[in-house]
């Protein structure tokens, strides 16, 4: 991933310059697994130099297994409402699995404040012109989850972890990258490899069999009954949704349908609209296809059967399908 330890060298810089003030660390939205693993891995770093952090994100987990992972692993996480900021210069930001002033991240209107530390693997997420310069940014798109940038730096460091840690960052990085058959990279795997004896396995076994409710099953049959394909794409209207990691999961489950190497999902919940585009390719830029049609003002206020068509036709044209 790097030389020299630079991922380290980097982390620990900033903590340094940071050291007498509290640390905010700060996820995407409704943070996933990667998101939540590589937050509390470096709340833990930030311990090791005498730094008071806490988590925060602008909504909570539904998906059962992302609660189990908090309950499992004892990561907590705070909403971002509740930070009070009477004086900033006692503050720093860490913003992870996502960079400030990008589209899943609602900011604190504190943030990012004068110093901030962005660590992310998505290329496509673009910084913002306000903010071009400032902070310090760790993008490493060779990388297929945010985990494996986080575990890899705190093998640098040398810093000793628990079990459960490791085994939050094992669980991230096989699920973001789908047991490596996802974006997964020599990295990761150099990654969980190096975490793999400090793994609570019985952990890893609970978190992937979680129970889940009977609404999660009728969810899944009615995306699958509504399910659309057409030469190598498929999709699917969800309709209303609980929130959107449900939307996220039935991407990633009809793109394993075969000769299929593009999926589409979609669903709403009050006048919010969830949108997720998966591919099976190493190189696709799924984020950089959404961020242009947002770039083009598809914004639909009642989304509908209709809307998605509609959004499915400017995808297909985005692939060159005609």
């Amino acid at each position: 991933m790097t030389r020299n330890n630079e991922l380290g060298a980097k982390v620990a810089n900033f903590l340094k310059q940071i050291k007498n003030r509290r640390l905010l660390i700060q996820t995407h939205d409704i943070p996933d697994p990667d998101a939540l693993a590589s937050a509390e891995t470096l709340r833990v770093i930030a311990r090791e130099f005498g730094i008071n952090a806490r988590i925060y994100a602008h909504g909570f987990p539904h998906r059962r297994e992302n609660k189990a992972l908090m309950k499992e692993c004892k990561i907590t996480l705070r909403h971002i409402r509740s930070v009070v900021i009477k004086n900033p210069s006692r503050y720093a930001w860490a913003f992870i699995d996502c960079l400030p002033g990008g589209g899943n991240v609602t900011l604190h209107p504190s943030a990012p404040g004068d110093v901030f530390l962005a660590i992310d693997h998505h290329v496509t997420t673009k910084v913002s012109s306000r903010l071009a310069g400032k902070g310090v940014y760790i993008r490493y798109p060779s990388a297929g989850a945010t985990a494996s940038i986080l575990g890899r730096i705190l093998l640098e460091l040398g810093i000793s972890y628990p079990p459960r840690l490791a085994s939050a960052l094992s669980f991230a990085i096989i699920t973001d990258t789908q047991d490596f058959s996802r974006v997964g990279t020599k990295d990761d795997l150099d990654v969980y490899s190096a975490l793999f004896p400090m793994t609570n396995q019985k952990i890893i076994s609970r978190l992937r069999n979680v129970s889940k409710p009977r609404s999660y099953f009728s969810t899944v049959h009615k995306s699958l009954a509504n399910a659309g394909f057409y030469r190598y794409v498929s999709w699917v209207f969800i309709g209303e949704v609980e929130s959107g990691e449900i939307v996220a999961e039935m991407a990633d489950s009809i793109l394993s349908c075969e000769r299929i190497t593009w999926s589409l999902a979609l669903g709403y919940n009050s006048d919010r609209l969830y949108m997720s585009l998966r591919s099976v390719k190493a190189k696709a830029r799924c984020g950089k296809i959404i961020n242009k049609l947002a770039g083009k003002g598809v914004y639909i206020r009642y989304p509908s059967a209709g809307a998605t068509a509609s959004i499915l036709g400017r995808i297909l044209l985005e692939l060159g399908i005609s």
